[in-house]
C-alpha cells in the first residue's frame, strides 16, 4: 500500500485519530500533573590519599592504588548510603518525619575516576540540597576515622535544583502525543484490515444475501446463456415474474425480509430443479424455465401462486399476508432480434398491466 493510500485512510477516519489522540494525550497530562515533583541535588567528593601520612615518593603509588582498588571506592559509596550516615544527617539539619517522605540517598564512584557522587532526592528542593551536603559532611567525618591513608575531599557542594527531576512534563507529553497518534493510526489500519471488501464480494457473489436466491447479475448472465442455447437448439425458453405485495405498509424490515426468504423457499419447492429462481429487485422474483413452453410455464407460475396464497395468511398471524402477481413470456429460439433485455421488458410490461401499482 502506498503512502498516499495510508494518508487517505487516516483522512477518512480522522475523527478516530483525533479521539484517540485526545484521550491518550489528555490522560497523560492529567496523570503527569497529579504526580508529586521530586527534586535531586548532587554533591561530589574526591577520594585521595592523605598527603601528610604518605611519603612523597609513595604518594603516586597510593593514588594509583585508590584508582585500581574498586573495593575501596565501593566502601566509600556504601558508607555514604548507610543508615548511620543518613540518621546523623537528619539529626544535623533537623528534618521532620513528614519531610522524610520520598527522601532517598544514592552514591556511586564515577567510572574511571576517584570521584564519589552523592545524590539526594526529595519533594523539597531545599531539603535535597541541605541533606546532600549533610550526608557528604558526615561521610567525610566517618571516613577520616575509618582510614589513616585515604580521605574524602569536597569537590562540589550541592546546589538548589532549579526544576524537578520528575515528572518530566516535556518528555511525558511528547510520549503521550506520539502514543496517541500511533494508537489512533493503528486502530484505523486494524479496522480497515478487518473490514470486508463488499465491492469485491458483490462482484463475485451470485447469491442475494437477504433471501438466498440468485441475484440479478446471475439472472442476467444465465438468461443470456439460455437464449443462446435456445437459438442453437431451437428449444423453447420461458421467463416468469412473481411480484409480492405486502398488505402491511409499515411492516418492519426484518419481517419483510423473512417473508421474502419464505417466498424463495416455497417457490423453489414448486418449480423444477433445472429452473432458475433469482431475486430481480426488492419484491420481484424472476424464474427462467429452460425447455418449457409458455403454457407450461404459466402452469408452473400458477402452482407457485397457489402455494404462496395457501401460507400467506399464516405468516405473522395475518399481519404479513401477501398478494402475488404473475407474468410470463416465452421465446422459441427462432427470432434473432430478441435479446435478454427485450424479453425481460416484455415480462415486466405484462406484469404492469396486471398490477399497475
Amino acid at each position: 500500500m502506498l503512502i498516499k493510500e495510508y494518508l487517505q485512510l487516516l483522512a477518512k477516519r480522522w475523527w478516530l485519530l483525533v479521539l484517540t489522540f485526545s484521550i491518550v494525550f489528555g490522560g497523560t497530562y492529567y496523570w503527569t500533573s497529579r504526580q508529586i515533583p521530586i527534586y535531586e541535588s548532587h554533591a561530589s567528593f574526591v577520594i585521595r590519599p592523605r598527603s601528610e601520612t604518605v611519603l612523597s615518593g609513595e604518594f603516586l603509588k597510593a593514588l594509583d592504588t585508590v584508582s585500581n582498588r574498586s573495593e575501596i571506592n565501593s566502601t566509600f559509596a556504601e558508607v555514604a548510603t548507610s543508615k548511620l550516615i543518613k540518621t546523623q544527617a537528619i539529626q544535623k539539619i533537623g528534618i521532620t518525619t513528614k519531610q522524610q517522605i520520598d527522601l532517598t540517598v544514592g552514591a556511586s564512584v564515577i567510572a574511571g575516576t576517584n570521584i564519589l557522587e552523592i545524590r539526594v532526592e526529595s519533594r523539597d528542593p531545599s531539603i535535597s540540597r541541605d541533606f546532600a551536603n549533610a550526608v557528604g559532611a558526615e561521610t567525610v567525618a566517618y571516613v577520616k576515622s575509618l582510614y589513616d591513608i585515604y580521605q574524602l575531599e569536597t569537590l562540589d557542594t550541592a546546589n538548589t535544583p532549579a526544576k524537578p527531576k520528575s515528572p518530566d512534563f516535556t518528555l511525558n507529553l511528547s510520549l503521550g502525543a506520539f502514543l496517541g497518534l500511533a494508537l489512533g493510526a493503528s486502530l484505523i489500519f486494524l479496522i480497515e484490515s478487518f473490514k470486508p471488501s463488499y465491492k469485491e464480494m458483490d462482484t463475485f457473489n451470485i447469491i442475494d444475501r437477504e433471501t438466498g436466491a440468485y441475484n440479478k447479475s446471475y439472472l442476467t448472465h444465465r438468461l443470456f446463456q439460455e437464449i443462446s442455447r435456445s437459438r442453437r437448439t431451437h428449444t423453447p425458453l420461458s421467463i416468469g415474474l412473481v411480484k409480492i405485495n405486502f398488505n402491511e405498509d409499515d411492516l418492519p424490515e426484518a419481517d419483510r425480509i423473512e417473508a421474502l426468504r419464505m417466498v424463495r423457499v416455497l417457490t423453489e419447492k414448486s418449480i423444477r430443479e433445472e429452473d432458475i429462481l433469482a431475486r430481480f429487485n426488492g419484491v420481484i422474483f424472476a424464474i427462467i424455465f429452460p425447455d418449457l413452453r409458455m403454457d407450461r410455464a404459466q402452469e408452473s407460475l400458477n402452482s407457485v401462486k397457489q402455494v404462496l396464497n395457501a401460507v400467506s395468511h399464516d405468516m405473522g398471524d395475518g399481519r404479513m399476508s401477501i398478494n402475488t402477481h404473475l407474468s410470463a413470456v416465452s421465446y422459441s429460439g427462432k427470432r434473432q432480434d430478441l435479446n435478454h433485455e427485450k424479453i425481460l421488458k416484455q415480462a415486466f410490461d405484462g406484469l404492469n398491466q396486471l398490477n399497475p401499482n
